[in-house]
């Protein structure tokens, strides 16, 4: 299902994110609910409680799910690399252009937030605090861009942290629980983790005379975390916030393309393609990134406020035809999160809905008795 869409997250990757400073050593059957008597047009908001949505019998709109996309943007030192070969454009700055691209046109329909780490930028330091840099909310392209603009890439790449702190925020706020997101867009490997052997760990910068890694109090922070990364990833990823991973890369940083396969496949949301993760190693690669994303994220995720209970109903109808009920994603509509009032559309459904301004969007619940459910040419359809 390709349709447009409603959501983000983004990653730190390559061989030489650093703590330092460089060294120098991404049927048409209508339904006729009258006959009911239990006809309730309800407007539904774009936040369903799951602990309050019950069986209310009657004919209820159903309304498109708000997309939250948070980004979790690597501001490391090595952002300050150029991203194309004998370009001016660092990374960072190319991967803010090809946000200011592809974010406007949902700037209006898409809360958007940013978490970006390090979060105290001391060339020194990896340090990384809770509080999103910027909360998800709409019209926010604007703001992000700013902040982008008035950061500096400098430190390590506490990249497991940053995922932590970035889906604490997502799971706080209270939408439909597949209309939100994480993109992590990063340029370089995770490292940051003190508790790591400098010793024997893999060091994410290259050696010189010595080990860096072994080096010093703090050298076991330059190790990497690919492990506890992905396990954090893939832990919010079990509990509904997907993560998209791109990897803004030069052919030098290939090293590190494994660590971020893992993590793209651990966030549940990898791309079809050479690789899980959405390579970046051009400002037109990661213009195409961030566009493809932004064009895959609950874009046909629709609320209820009723959802049939043991013994009930539900028919879903779209301009008055009634759509199958169709887990296979084909052509119909499934639920996506039942307990919290989510249905989804799929295929030609979620097209025609997506193509329309304001669709006739409704599910007829029928509470109790399957006698009394409203009549259906599909029973999977009317029987949930």
């Amino acid at each position: 299902m390709a349709v447009p869409f409603l959501g983000f997250v983004m990653a730190s990757c390559g061989a030489r994110s650093e703590l330092y400073e460089p060294l120098e050593l991404g049927t048409d059957s209508s339904v006729d609910v009258a006959t009911k008597d239990v006809a309730l047009d309800v407007e539904t908001p774009d936040v369903v409680d799951a602990e309050v949505v019950s069986c209310t019998p009657g004919k209820i709109a159903l309304n498109l799910a708000t997309p939250v996309v948070e980004f979790v943007l690597d501001s490391s030192g090595s952002m300050n690399d150029p991203l194309d070969t004998g370009s001016p454009t660092t990374k960072w700055d190319a991967l803010r252009n090809a946000l200011a691209s592809a974010l406007p046109p949902v700037d209006a329909t898409t809360e958007i937030g940013a978490y970006i780490f390090p979060t105290s930028h001391d060339r020194t330091l990896c340090d990384t605090s809770p509080g999103a840099a910027l909360e998800p909310a709409k019209n926010n392209v604007a703001p992000l861009l700013f902040k982008m603009a008035t950061t500096t890439p400098v430190g390590g790449t506490p990249t497991a942290l940053a995922v932590q702190y970035a889906a604490t925020d997502l799971l706080g706020l209270r939408t439909a629980s597949t209309a939100r997101a994480l993109v992590l867009a990063t340029d370089g490997s995770p490292n940051c983790n003190p508790d790591l052997d400098g010793q024997t760990c893999v060091c994410t910068v290259p050696p010189g005379i010595e080990n860096p890694c072994a080096a010093g109090s703090d050298g076991a922070e330059l190790c990497l975390d690919d492990k506890a990364t992905e396990s954090t990833i893939a832990t919010y990823a079990s509990q509904g916030i997907p993560t998209y991973v791109i990897g803004i890369e030069s052919s030098a940083d290939a090293q590190f393309e494994s660590v971020l396969d893992a993590m793209a496949i651990a966030g549940g949301r990898p791309q079809t393609g050479p690789t899980p993760y959405y390579q970046a190693r051009s400002s037109a690669d990661l213009n195409a990134a961030v566009s493809s994303i932004r064009d895959s994220v609950a874009s046909c995720t629709y609320l209820t406020t009723s959802v049939p209970d043991t013994d009930g109903s539900i028919i879903v109808t779209l301009d008055g035809a009634t759509l199958p009920f169709d887990p296979t994603h084909t052509n119909g509509w499934d639920w996506a999160d039942k307990a919290n009032g989510e249905i989804l559309l799929s295929g030609p459904a979620c097209a025609q809905a997506a193509g329309e301004s304001s669709p006739a969007l409704f599910a007829v619940i029928v509470c109790g008795d399957l006698d009394a459910a409203p009549d259906s040419s599909s029973d999977a359809n009317a029987r949930d």
